[in-house]
């Protein structure tokens, strides 16, 4: 982890070094693409933030132009568009109400500041802690309040002096008769166009069609102002001045604190999209971005901005790669604002309103609202209380709750953490065993363990079993480490059992020297605790069995209770007894799925054999006594049999092993002419279901289409399964259309 009196001087290397290779030429033209098709989407949503945030359009283009350069020139990824986004509209119309645009100066400074700290500090990751729930909570409030607060200017009615939900619905009830056709009409077509046009022509930018449309239609048929209310363009300003008083500030810094909490969890969601679509990020030169981007716009008079996940996941479809995509987007938006200002008092207000509302309809997320409240009962309740409080009472009391009750349920939930630490006997190593979630609430039972593991003999060693650790915040992660490094200093071996990867992550961002005590094999304890291989085998397989009784068997006893009448295997899977394939944990199938076959190398001899073999007698049993509806011969890469084979020779001595290879040698195909061994498996798979296929009774149950043979190669390296197609000639991931690379 990079020290933060070490993270700006880094920083501003790094920035340098990328700028100095956007220069090139290379993937100009799908910069250019993408640069195009994000301003064409942005100008018309910008005005739109501007009117729901109640600012003149040009406080936010001024925003989207500078900002997004900014943020792209120094952000912590190629490919991610800052601008004024509709999740800030409401909060930055209430900071306008209360202390007017001068006001949003101190605000978005602040907030530039606040994230500028968080990034150098190197604590950018603790937005990603903000529960889920709370965050769609958000979204949800967000998109109610902006669907009730933009509805009057969809209707072509005035806003209401107040912006609550109530005085809103109260404004639009005493004004429904003097609602205009036209603009319900322009409205809705508007809505629609947001909504629809994607789904049937993803390439057109709805955004722009839905403004343009009827912005054409008013300068055509020359619509009165009267008739139709329309934008107000306002001035692109750049002046410096702050009216508010000093007993303001500290509501502005309060403002500016929640604002910058606010940005900086929208742009780390848009940067986990980002990350999906596989581009390398740096969370915290992000937040640093975002920061020097706010405090510029604030100097400019500009509104608060952040990264935007749909105009982000926008850029990287219509072909951007490098920063020049974003720069592009603010020249080309500066370029489209400068065309367009001249006829904004001819784009209708409730053309606006209409993308705002669809904008609204997209955060409230009624889907996944659902899926929360069913996987998950009291999650969903956090996300209700937090959406229901902000459009209830207010902006700030909804986060508030929303945290409140997450918190809560987290403690409630971080109590069923189990620490569980026993002796070593017998030369064995003491077994620390963790599980559930750690967290926080778990900092002082860490801490209780320290003088239990100064009364253990630190020759023995400690493994600290963390496989059935789900989650480790930061807090705890921290405390665990030092634990850990109490017990070395004083000449404890540690290692770490098996951690899930976010786990380990965890246990890095504190010291990168955590990532060499981890031990995923039985083998790598053994090298981190310096002991015999053979010594603690036994053991190890009798833990293993405690801990099947434990913590298995009382999961699975309806399972266990009916396998005891019988079974009932869907597969026949024949594969190498290679200690590296574990069928069951590759397919995911619990027992009395899979009726399995093993052996050196996966080899079936064909029913012409002229010894009989188990192989045989176990297909015969599969198909015709158990009805198994598949069978899949599986073979592996880097696979000893097949290196055997392939050579011609095994270890001398072995007189079991040579005859094995003579016998095999007869039913694999000539291997030595395959390049390499896994080429040789390949081949050597394929012979083998033609084997299997020799079999009468398996022949007869394919030719009726009850049953499928299928070739499988697993890669041991990637944990990843290849099938064989026989129309692509070639072995490609289950389950895709693409070869084998």
């Amino acid at each position: 982890m990079v020290p933060p009196r070490r993270r700006a001087p880094l920083l501003v290397h790094t920035v340098l070094a990328d700028v100095r290779a956007t220069w090139t030429l290379r993937e100009l033209d799908g910069d250019a693409r993408s640069g195009l098709a994000v301003a064409l989407a942005a100008l018309p949503i910008t005005l739109a933030v501007a009117l729901a945030s109640d600012v003149a359009p040009g406080a936010a283009l001024v925003a989207a132009v500078a900002g997004g350069l900014l943020a792209s020139t120094l952000g912590g990824s190629p490919v991610v568009i800052t601008a004024p986004a509709a999740a800030l509209a409401v909060l930055t119309g209430s900071i306008v109400d209360r202390h007017g645009l001068p006001g949003m100066l101190v605000v978005t400074i602040v907030a530039g500041l606040t994230q500028i700290t968080l990034g150098l500090g190197t604590l950018g990751r603790i937005a990603r802690l903000v529960p889920r729930s709370v965050l769609h909570g958000f979204d949800v409030g967000l998109g109610a309040l902006l669907l009730v607060g933009q509805l009057p200017r969809m209707l072509g009615l005035e806003a209401p002096d107040e912006s609550h939900v109530f005085d809103v619905i109260t404004h639009v009830g005493t004004y429904v008769r003097e609602v205009s056709p036209t603009a319900i009409g322009i409205g809705l077509f508007s809505l629609c166009t947001m909504l629809f046009l994607p789904r049937a022509v993803p390439a057109v930018p709805a955004a722009f069609v839905a403004v343009a449309v009827p912005t054409l239609l008013v300068l055509v048929t020359g619509v009165s102002e009267e008739a139709l209310p329309m934008l107000e363009p306002g001035t692109l300003q750049f002046e410096l001045r702050f009216d508010a008083s000093a007993g303001e500030l500290p509501a502005l810094v309060g403002d500016g604190l929640l604002v910058a909490a606010v940005c900086s969890v929208q742009s780390l969601r848009t940067l986990s999209l980002v990350h999906a679509a596989r581009t390398e990020i740096d969370v915290d030169r992000e937040l640093v971005s975002q920061g020097v981007a706010n405090v510029a716009v604030g100097l400019l008079h500009g509104i608060p901005v952040s990264a935007v996940p749909k105009r982000s996941t926008l850029a990287l479809e219509a072909g951007g790669r490098t920063r020049r995509a974003g720069w592009l987007a603010s020249v080309f938006l500066l370029g489209l604002a400068l065309l367009v200002l001249p006829i904004a008092p001819k784009i209708p207000i409730a053309a606006l309103g209409g993308v705002v509302v669809a904008l609204a309809v997209r955060l409230l997320g009624l889907s996944e609202l659902v899926r929360i409240a069913r996987v998950d009962r009291a999650e969903g309740a956090v996300l209700v209380l937090t959406a229901g409080s902000m459009v209830l009472f207010d902006f700030e009391a909804g986060i508030q709750a929303g945290v409140v009750a997450a918190l809560a349920l987290g403690l409630v939930r971080g109590s069923r953490g189990r620490i569980q630490l026993e002796g070593g006997a017998d030369g064995a190593p003491h077994h620390l065993e963790l599980g559930g979630p750690l967290t926080f609430v778990h900092v002082a039972a860490l801490d209780r363990l320290a003088p239990r593991l100064d009364a253990l003999g630190p020759d023995h060693g400690l493994v600290i079993d963390v496989r059935h650790v789900d989650q480790l915040d930061h807090t705890a992660a921290s405390h665990l480490w030092q634990l850990i490094e109490r017990e070395r200093a004083r000449g404890m071996r540690v290692a770490l059992l098996a951690p899930r990867a976010d786990v380990a992550r965890a246990l890095a961002a504190i010291d990168e020297e955590a990532k060499t005590l981890v031990a995923m094999r039985e083998q790598d304890l053994d090298r981190i605790l310096s002991r015999s291989r053979s010594r603690h085998a036994a053991r190890r397989i009798a833990q293993g069995v405690a801990r099947f009784r434990s913590e298995v068997r009382a999961q699975l006893t309806p399972l266990f209770s009916e396998l005891a009448d019988g079974q009932e295997p869907h597969t026949l899977f024949v594969t190498c007894c290679d200690s590296r394939v574990a069928p069951n944990l590759i397919t995911a199938t619990q027992p009395g799925e899979l009726f399995i076959v093993r052996n050196i190398g996966a080899l079936v001899p064909p029913a012409s054999s002229e010894s009989g073999n188990d192989e045989g007698a176990a297909i015969e049993y599969a198909v015709e006594a158990l009805g198994v509806r598949q069978i899949v011969v599986c073979g592996h890469s880097k696979c000893g049999a097949m290196n055997a084979l392939k050579a011609g020779e095994v270890p001398e001595g072995l007189r079991a092993l040579g005859h094995w290879a003579r016998s095999a040698a007869a039913i694999v195909p000539d291997l030595h002419a395959l390049e390499s061994v896994d080429d040789a498996t390949r081949a050597t798979t394929l012979r083998q279901v033609e084997n299997v296929l020799s079999y009468p009774v398996v022949a007869r149950h394919v030719e009726r289409g009850e049953l499928a043979v299928q070739a499988w190669f697993y890669d041991v390296e990637r944990a990843e399964v290849l099938e064989w197609r026989g129309e692509e000639r070639g072995y490609v991931v289950l389950g895709s259309s693409t070869e084998e690379q």
